[in-house]
């Protein structure tokens, strides 16, 4: 008698990267999803980037992009990073960044403004925010000069309780304090060297990144195996 055997085999894995995790911030790649839940930060003004963020190196140019003026005290959103899905875990400790930025214009008094939070798989519920809005202390350069500023500095986050297959969201922009506001350009990109931990980076080779202090868990595809 012939018998065949059907294997199936679903396999949900998550995948411990690093002790910490870092993600990188490409010039290119659309997310998979827009955000689209109610209750996220109100930005004075929303760009149309909407990209993936990712823990591997896509190897994308350095490409400067540049906002819209906001209203004086408002933020004008430049990127927004979307991850891959994660997988259901409790995220905590601490969250820093790094991302070169100038202003178009002397004393345009702009700096560099982070949000990041956690959306659904389809990104129309807002799980939880990790924070609120964080308002880097040191301003850009004038134009033509770049520089690098923590985006953030290392803040504790409040515990987000994420659900299989949910995404994290950074959203990465500046706000401006002066009575005429000006633009603001941001570099993204990881072709180079990661930039360093510091607000002196003038080099627009380096890419900027945020990370974790622990580890993220991803969610993987099931692998479906048929054997006879």
């Amino acid at each position: 008698m012939k018998k065949v055997l059907f294997l199936i085999l679903t396999i949900i894995l998550a995948i411990p990267v690093y002790s910490v995790t870092r993600f990188y911030l490409p010039s290119t790649g659309e997310a998979q999803v827009c955000p689209t839940a109610a209750g996220l930060f109100a930005w004075g003004v929303k760009t149309a980037i909407t990209l993936e963020c990712s823990v591997n190196k896509k190897n994308t140019p350095m490409v400067s992009y540049t906002g819209v003026s906001p209203a004086k005290g408002a933020a004008s959103l430049i990127a927004r990073y979307v991850s891959d899905p994660i997988a259901a875990q409790n995220i905590s400790g601490t969250i820093h960044g790094q991302v070169q930025g100038t202003q178009n214009g002397a004393t345009a008094g702009n700096y560099p403004a982070f949000i990041a939070y956690v959306i659904s798989n389809d990104g129309k519920t807002l799980r939880g925010t990790f924070t609120n809005v964080i308002i880097g202390t040191t301003q850009y350069p004038n134009t033509p000069a770049y520089s690098n500023r923590y985006t953030p500095v290392f803040v504790n986050v409040t515990t987000v309780n994420a659900q299989d297959k949910d995404r994290i969201v950074f959203d990465i922009g500046y706000t401006s304090e002066a009575a005429s506001p000006k633009t603001a350009s941001q570099y993204f990109g990881d072709s180079g060297v990661d930039l360093p931990s510091d607000e002196a980076t003038t080099q627009t080779t380096f890419e900027p990144w945020v990370e974790f202090s622990q580890t993220i868990s991803f969610e993987t595809p099931s692998v479906t195996i048929l054997g006879e």
